[in-house]
Order: structure tokens, then C-alpha cells, then sequence
């Protein structure tokens, strides 16, 4: 990360958060490109962080990018797969780029795996 100055107000970890929290508010207000390239920077210098490839993905496929959003879903771990979110995204993001067997395979499996997830949770918290 380049020096910004900010180096005095900020210990080095609040960077991080700070700019997540930029980029969230960038998605509240629906600015998907601020926000992909916060994502997509942040995502960078820490890719061991598969929620940042997840929030990466989503902002460029709100963003229409969704040929950029699949690539950034294949960069993420294999062990995420069994994540739904992951999966609904990549129906969405194959629907955008008209390919419809695969999204109605990824579609399906979002719906597998949100039914595993559901039935492990107690109904106490639901």
C-alpha cells in the first residue's frame, strides 16, 4: 500500500477496516464502482480473505461486470464452495452473461446447499 499520509491518524490494521467501511457505505448508496474498486484493491493485498473476493464479486457484478465477478469467484478458495451465497452469485452471474445451463446448475446448488445450512440451524433461532 502506497503512502498516504494517513499513516499518522490511522494505526496500519484500521486501514483496512476503514476502507471496508467506505466501500459498504459506497454499496448502501448503490455506487458499485467505488465500491468494486475498494473490493477489488482490498482484495488484492489480502486474497486470503474470501469475504472480500465474495463483496469483490458482488460489487463487480452489481456493477455489470459479471465476466469479472466469475473470474474473482474462481480465485476463491475451493473449501468456500460449500458457501450458498458464493453459488447464488455465480447463477446471477452466468444468467448476465446468458449462459443458462450453468446458471440453472449453479442456481440449484445454492438451493442444495441453503437447505443443508438451514436444517443445521435449531429452530430455537430461527
Amino acid at each position: 500500500m502506497q503512502a498516504t499520509g494517513l499513516e499518522n491518524f490511522f494505526p496500519p490494521a484500521a486501514h483496512a477496516d476503514f476502507l471496508k467501511s467506505l466501500a459498504s457505505i459506497f454499496v448502501q448508496y448503490r455506487i458499485f464502482d467505488k465500491a468494486a474498486d475498494i473490493y477489488g484493491l482490498l482484495y488484492e493485498l489480502f486474497p486470503e480473505d474470501t469475504s472480500l473476493g465474495v463483496l469483490f464479486s458482488y460489487a463487480l457484478l452489481r456493477k455489470g461486470e459479471a465476466s469479472g465477478a466469475l473470474e474473482v469467484l474462481k480465485s476463491i478458495r475451493n473449501d468456500q464452495d460449500s458457501e450458498p451465497f458464493i453459488w447464488l452469485l455465480r447463477a446471477q452471474a452466468f444468467s448476465r452473461l446468458s449462459l443458462a445451463a450453468e446458471s440453472r446448475r449453479a442456481m440449484r446448488m445454492f438451493i442444495r446447499l441453503k437447505k443443508t445450512n438451514d436444517q443445521r440451524i435449531p429452530a430455537s433461532w430461527s
